[in-house]
């Protein structure tokens, strides 16, 4: 078999099903791999919180791996959660964001958000529907605050938008524009948009991991299903897409498996690691 010592998993849409479970099939062959020595890296838009129990119900902890939250913003050890590489956005420039949010937070039905130190959902509209989806998702309760601006005093990891997917697609755009020279601007689902520390991405974060751990990027192999995991399948040694994956994402992969609603990582690990 080939030597990949890595398996980096995108979360939703990929490790996790349209539930935002891991099957038990999924589960075993990932458990299977590391019983052969292979590690794990869970590479997400999410923040830590929403990763520690996917990690735990993997069997990190005791196997070892990493975990790659806020889109590789922050570089996380499993085994004792040391965070080993972390990236924020800085005061001079977070400030200016949530301003030009706040100003579209008047104007449109959208809220933004971020994630609190004490493992919250910080927010002005506690009651919108995707801040209560990312809540849901993450499974972290939600902090309303009066003002995000007077809230936040250090840098943080990554900043929403939440709402419509046919005002953020015109909002990204704006975005983008005024801040694409010093921000990573980007939309992981139509009603999303996130906004991380330039340069911030999934590949860029396995590359510095790899440099850590003294391995090759060919020793690497990377699942994904959206346009946040191209970097990363563009950068592994074998980048699969799931078979849910928009046919752009597939046309760039290496290989393309079943649907994350078909067990479609114990299917790829089945085939190239003999799991």
């Amino acid at each position: 078999m080939l030597g990949y010592r890595l398996i980096a998993l995108d979360v939703d849409g990929t490790l996790t099903n349209s539930e935002k479970k891991i099957t038990q099939k999924t589960r075993d062959a990932l458990i299977r791999a590391q019983q052969q020595g292979t590690l794990l890296a869970i590479a997400s838009g999410r923040p830590l919180y929403g990763l520690v129990p996917l990690m735990k119900e993997l069997e990190m902890d005791r196997f070892g791996g990493y975990l790659l939250a806020f889109n590789g913003g922050q570089v996380v050890d499993a085994l004792d959660l040391r965070v080993m590489d972390e990236n924020s956005i800085p005061l001079d420039i977070l400030y200016p964001l949530l301003d030009w949010f706040s100003d579209y937070q008047r104007r449109y039905d959208v809220a933004m958000l971020t994630y609190g130190e004490n493992g919250t959902v910080l927010t002005e509209r506690g009651e919108a529907p995707y801040v209560l989806l990312e809540s849901r998702i993450n499974a972290m309760p939600v902090e309303e605050v009066s003002s995000m601006r007077e809230t936040i005093v250090k840098p943080v990891p990554k900043v929403l938008l939440s709402g419509p997917g046919e005002i953020l697609e015109k909002l990204e755009q704006e975005t983008l524009q005024k801040f694409g020279d010093s921000l990573s601007i980007f939309r992981s689902e139509a009603f999303f948009l996130e906004v991380c520390p330039q340069g911030i991405d999934k590949g860029n974060a396995l590359a510095r991991l790899l440099s850590l751990l003294h391995m090759k990027r060919e020793e690497l192999m990377a699942f994904g299903d959206g346009y946040n995991d191209l970097s990363m399948m563009e950068y592994a040694g074998l980048g699969i897409a799931m078979g849910n994956a928009k046919e752009e994402i597939k046309n760039k992969a290496d290989d393309v498996t079943l649907s994350n609603d078909e067990d479609g990582i114990a299917a790829a690990l089945n085939r190239w690691l003999g799991v």
